[in-house]
């Protein structure tokens, strides 16, 4: 375990540590993924509407953490590549993880299938 610190750029405080991704992380999220994408999956199983109906779960949970995160970008990108059936590996920037962490939290507690 190779724990890091995140620093707020405004006031150089620390926020909280987090683990650096191994290659073993990197598989398993791969790993997930493909299981993910097989077609007799849950996700795949999840008609447009109910995937439609997950999306607007998420957004109602995202204004949440706004205050947090620059999430903008990362949920258009996200809401359009789910919408459509896709799955989604995100790989967050060293110094933001915590962007990632809080979406991964609001997607599972949505409802989305793991």
């Amino acid at each position: 375990m190779n724990p890091f610190s995140i620093i707020n750029p405004s006031t150089d405080e620390e926020i909280c540590q987090v683990e650096e991704g191994t290659k073993s992380d990197l598989d398993k999220a791969i790993e997930a993924a493909e299981k993910g994408f097989q077609y007799d999956s849950p996700w795949r199983k999840f008609d447009p509407a109910a995937r439609a109906q997950l999306i607007r779960k998420l957004a109602d949970l995202l204004p949440r953490v706004v205050d947090y995160l620059a999430t903008v970008m990362l949920a258009l990108k996200l809401g359009s590549a789910l919408v459509r059936g896709n799955v989604v590996i995100l790989k967050p920037a060293e110094q933001t993880p915590l962007t990632a962490l809080f979406c991964a939290s609001a997607i599972k507690e949505a409802g989305f299938p793991p």
